[in-house]
């Protein structure tokens, strides 16, 4: 779901706001999280130069496509079901997900970098949009005469020097350990676990996500970690 970081609501030590009982307060909040996916939708076809521009995001590790997807079907899901708790009267049901809204804020949210920053409209840089689709001219060179003048002979042309040879580039990218790379695969598959995603569907995915090993590789890793993964995520072991 679309995480409130970016304007820095329900900071530890506030107070949350009092539930409407029509859960209006809620529906305001259901809205801006759809606009929001709505946005992150469009820029998906952004490069990361684009993207990174586009709007004053917090830092965050840029959601892949599918993960979008997803919290727009859970995020129209929810819509409804408040709707028609509304629609019953069930005032406590809409106040109870409101106060987990702010504890889920003020306490649940851990320090990483592996959400969807809230995007606004009028937060949105046009500039940078317009760029993206906006064609460089080309320009081109005016024509060389190669005719002998009065003032300037014609002179032989010269042998065209060897390219050098590139210098050896740096290694700066660090290696990652194998146990860095089984305890990634690791917490992903106990976030989509929590997401509702069923265990076959695990190595596809996870595949997907950047600087992760291929799908035979990622399989391999879940078999290995499967009872600690089902542990973690609260089902019981197949």
């Amino acid at each position: 779901m679309t995480s409130e970081r970016s304007n820095g609501a329900s900071r530890p030590g506030t107070a949350p706001k009092a539930a409407t009982p029509d859960g209006g307060q809620l529906r305001l909040l259901l809205a801006r999280w759809q606009q929001s996916l709505e946005l992150h939708a469009r820029y998906a076809a952004l490069d990361d130069e684009h993207y990174q521009h586009v709007q004053p995001w917090p830092k965050h590790e840029r959601p892949a496509r599918w993960i979008i997807d997803l919290a727009r079907e859970r995020a129209a899901s929810l819509s409804r079901i408040v709707e028609q708790r509304a629609a019953e009267g069930d005032r406590a049901f809409l106040e109870a997900l409101e106060v987990m809204g702010f504890l889920a804020n003020l306490a649940g949210l851990q320090g990483n970098e592996r959400f969807i920053p809230l995007a606004a409209i009028e937060n949105e840089r046009r500039d940078v949009l317009a760029a993206r689709t906006r064609r460089p001219k080309r320009v081109e060179e005016p024509k060389r005469t190669e005719e002998p003048t009065r003032e300037m002979p014609r002179v032989a042309a010269r042998a065209p020097a060897a390219p050098r040879a590139p210098a050896p580039r740096a290694a700066t990218t660090r290696r990652v350990s194998q146990a860095e790379i089984d305890a990634r695969i690791v917490s992903d598959a106990i976030r989509l676990l929590g997401w509702g995603r069923q265990w076959h569907e695990l190595g596809d995915l996870i595949a997907r996500l950047a600087e992760r090993p291929s799908a035979p590789e990622v399989r391999r890793i879940l078999r290995e970690h499967r009872a600690g993964i089902e542990r973690k995520a609260g089902i019981s072991p197949s």
